[in-house]
């Protein structure tokens, strides 16, 4: 019983510390011991006792991934790994009603970039020819996600 609690306990924490040193290194060795953890929970303790040990390591497993799910964003490696603000611009989908208006190329547009339309950064495709940064441009159709322009005079 002694060999079970302690390998249960080492897989939960090289599984938890896992999170925080990324490797699959302590992940795996922790699956392992949790795996051996049920494995002699069905050997000592026999098939009922077995079933119970399973049940409660993935009833725990669970418990632990949505604990980590709600707060890592909130701890210090979870903060620098996620995004803190959404785009206010139309990169991932453009309005409707953008043909003919201008806007400024931010970057160069080799034939996509990023332009300034409306106040809002978008996602670009130049029609034709090469537009350099800094260059005027007028939106000639959104097509489908894509918004194509042209360099204006």
């Amino acid at each position: 019983m002694g060999w079970m609690i302690g390998l249960l306990i080492a897989g939960f924490i090289m599984v938890v510390l896992e999170m925080f040193l990324p490797g699959m290194i302590l992940g795996v060795c922790g699956i392992f011991c949790l795996l051996s953890a049920i494995l002699v929970s069905f050997v000592q303790l026999g098939m009922v006792g077995g079933l119970w040990t399973l049940t409660g390591t993935m009833a725990s497993g669970v418990l632990l991934v949505l604990f980590w799910m709600k707060y890592f964003p909130r701890i210090g490696p979870g903060r620098k790994l996620l995004l803190e603000s959404e785009s206010d611009g139309c990169a991932t989908a453009a309005p409707d009603g953008m043909e003919g208006m201008e806007g400024e190329a931010i970057t160069p547009l080799r034939p996509s970039g990023t332009a300034r339309i409306g106040g809002k950064r978008c996602d670009v495709v130049a029609e034709g020819s090469l537009i350099d940064a800094g260059q005027k441009i007028r939106v000639l159709k959104k097509d489908g996600m894509r918004i194509i322009v042209r360099a204006t005079e």
